[in-house]
C-alpha cells in the first residue's frame, strides 16, 4: 500500500512561469509625461474574434516588471493586432512599449 505522503514528497514542484520584479535597480530620474504605447501583434494561423484576444495579462506583466507606470487610460494607449500565419510554428506574440 502506498502512503499519499510519500506520493505527494515525489511530486515535482510547479514554478512560476513569470516572473514578476523590476527589470533593473535604479529608477529614472524625471518621468514620462506622455502616455506609453502599447503595441500587442498577435501572429495566428487561426484569428481569433477580437473580444477573444485578451491582452489584460500582458498588460498587468509589463506594469508589474515597472515597464510602464500604470495601466490606466491616461497612461497607455492600447493598440492590438492579429497576423494571419501560414503553420502554428510561426505564431507568436510581440509586445512593443514606445
Amino acid at each position: 500500500m502506498n502512503d499519499s505522503r510519500e506520493n505527494k514528497d515525489s511530486r515535482a514542484e510547479s514554478k512560476q512561469a513569470l516572473c514578476i520584479k523590476p527589470l533593473g535597480q535604479k529608477k529614472a530620474k524625471g518621468g514620462n509625461l506622455q502616455r506609453s504605447v502599447v503595441s500587442i501583434t498577435s501572429y495566428r494561423c487561426r484569428l481569433l474574434d477580437p473580444d477573444n484576444l485578451c491582452v489584460k495579462y500582458h498588460i498587468d506583466a509589463i506594469r508589474l516588471a515597472e515597464i510602464i507606470k500604470d495601466d490606466t487610460a491616461e497612461d497607455i494607449e492600447i493598440i492590438l493586432r492579429q497576423v494571419k500565419t501560414k503553420t502554428r510554428k510561426e505564431e507568436k506574440t510581440i509586445i512593443e512599449v514606445k
